[in-house]
C-alpha cells in the first residue's frame, strides 16, 4: 500500500533541512562599519556562543576577524570578514587538541596585528608573536565572496622564519 500523499513526496524548503538550534547564527558583517564589526566580533568571541562553537556544540561559521584593507585588497576579496567554520574546528580538534577556546580568541589580534604573507592568490598566512609564535592561515573562496580560517597553530621562531618569512612574500 502506497502511503505517499496526493501530489507526491514532500521535502522541506531550502534552509529548513537542519536543526537551527544546533547552528551558530551570526549576522553578516560585511557591510558594517569596521569598528562596529570588530567590536561585535570581539564581544561575540568572549561569550558562551563561541565557547559552545569551539567545543563542537554548534555548527556553521563564526565571524572571527575583520581584515585590514591592504589584506582584503591583496586577496581581491569582496569581503573583509573572516569566518571559522565548524568543519575546520573539527579538523583542528583532531590535529591540535592542545588548543583552547582562549587560543582561538586570539584570532582577531593575530589578523589585525600580525605580519601577513601571501601564499598563492587566495591565501594569507599571518605570524604573530605574543609569548609564543602563532601561525594562522586563511583563504578566500573561489569567487572571493567569503574568507575562512583554515588553520591556527603554535610554532617556533625558527620554523616561522624557515617556512614563512623565507619562502613567502610579505603583504
Amino acid at each position: 500500500m502506497d502511503k505517499s500523499l496526493p501530489g507526491g513526496k514532500f521535502q522541506p524548503d531550502a534552509g529548513f533541512s537542519n536543526n537551527p538550534g544546533l547552528n551558530a547564527w551570526q549576522p553578516r558583517l560585511e557591510a558594517a562599519d569596521v569598528q562596529l564589526s570588530r567590536r561585535y566580533i570581539d564581544t561575540a568571541m568572549q561569550g558562551p556562543a563561541f565557547q559552545d562553537f569551539v567545543a563542537g556544540k554548534a555548527q556553521g561559521a563564526f565571524p572571527v576577524a575583520k581584515l585590514r584593507p591592504q589584506d582584503q585588497t591583496r586577496l581581491q576579496a569582496d569581503t573583509s570578514v573572516a569566518y571559522l567554520s565548524s568543519e575546520t574546528l573539527a579538523k583542528q580538534r583532531d590535529k591540535h587538541p592542545e588548543l583552547t577556546v582562549d587560543d582561538y580568541r586570539r584570532i582577531p589580534d593575530i589578523v589585525d596585528q600580525g605580519e601577513a604573507f601571501a601564499q598563492g592568490n587566495n591565501r594569507l598566512v599571518f605570524l604573530f608573536e605574543a609569548g609564543v609564535v602563532w601561525r594562522l592561515a586563511l583563504k578566500a573562496t573561489a569567487k572571493r565572496h567569503e574568507l575562512y580560517v583554515i588553520h591556527l597553530i603554535k610554532t617556533s621562531r625558527e620554523k616561522a622564519q624557515r617556512e614563512i618569512r623565507d619562502r613567502l612574500r610579505r603583504n
